[in-house]
């Protein structure tokens, strides 16, 4: 299913940007505090405004797994977290 169908505020122009080819994140413009996952309030000061600034793209893989599934399951998938080189850590899967 297509997760933008699934998401509305911060979430949906994640996933827009992502659909875009542009990986973006939000960042508070009350304490310019970057934050992920995308969220309607700031973690760090409850601020609800937010400019979304381009993610430089690199980082390095903390962890990984594979998640093993039977092939009519759709078969095993990569799992891994990233430290982005923005400070911050994000669990992605991998072809």
């Amino acid at each position: 299913m297509n997760a933008t169908k699934l998401s509305v505020g911060p979430q949906r122009h994640f996933f827009d940007a992502l659909a875009a080819g542009r990986f973006e994140l939000p960042q508070c413009i009350a304490c310019d505090t970057r934050h992920f996952p995308p969220a309607a309030m700031c973690p760090v000061c409850a601020g609800t405004a937010f400019r979304w600034r381009p993610a430089s793209g690199r980082g390095v893989v903390h962890s990984a797994t594979t998640v093993r599934r039977r092939p009519d399951a759709g078969g095993d998938y990569g799992v891994c977290l990233i430290d982005l080189d923005e400070g911050l850590r994000l669990m992605s899967c991998v072809d």
